[in-house]
């Protein structure tokens, strides 16, 4: 196990690229721009973390509460962050699916296979934020957890009715391009 020797060395997981748009229950969470989302561990120089165990450490993905951290200053305790995760509704299933845990490859890793099982309707803010926390033994030292933008999670039958929606106009007139 790796020990707190580093104490003063600080340590990051970030979501790398945007997360912010609205997401539907059942269907893979990707990025804005519907790629993986890409999570990495930055050191105190704000660069990819590329030396061992660290770049290849395993990590965890997690629902937290659309308010969290709001006044974005990005400093919280461990136990902090781990009180405002969202597992789901009493008597539901879990909130989250899919491949929840994996390992970084040379500091960076990606979300695959991941779904919301519900929508955000019921947290208070009606906003989820994905989170992102280490998850390996072999390290103990305290490494920030990192956090996407807050969005709604929309029940997937809206998806539906919002392709339906455009596929219908787009029939009707197929010379306009709706982004």
């Amino acid at each position: 196990m790796l020990s707190d020797q580093n104490s003063s060395m600080q340590l990051r997981l970030q979501f790398v690229n945007s997360c912010s748009n609205s997401k539907y229950s059942t269907r893979k969470i990707e990025a804005d721009d519907e790629t993986p989302l890409k999570v990495a561990i930055y050191d105190h120089n704000n660069e990819i973390m590329t030396c061992e165990p660290f770049s290849s450490m395993r990590v965890h993905i997690v629902a937290i509460h659309g308010d969290f951290d709001d006044d974005h200053k990005g400093h919280w305790t461990e136990e902090h962050f781990r009180s405002k995760i969202v597992t789901g509704r009493p008597g539901k299933e879990h909130l989250l699916s899919g491949k929840l845990y994996f390992r970084l490859q040379g500091g960076v890793g990606y979300l695959n296979s991941a779904k919301f099982q519900d929508n955000s309707s019921f947290v208070p803010s009606k906003r989820l934020k994905l989170g992102v926390m280490a998850a390996d033994e072999r390290i103990s030292q305290r490494i920030q957890e990192g956090i996407t933008e807050s969005f709604a999670v929309k029940d997937v039958r809206g998806y539906c009715e919002f392709i339906l929606f455009y596929s219908s106009i787009s029939t009707y007139f197929p010379h306009m391009c709706f982004v």
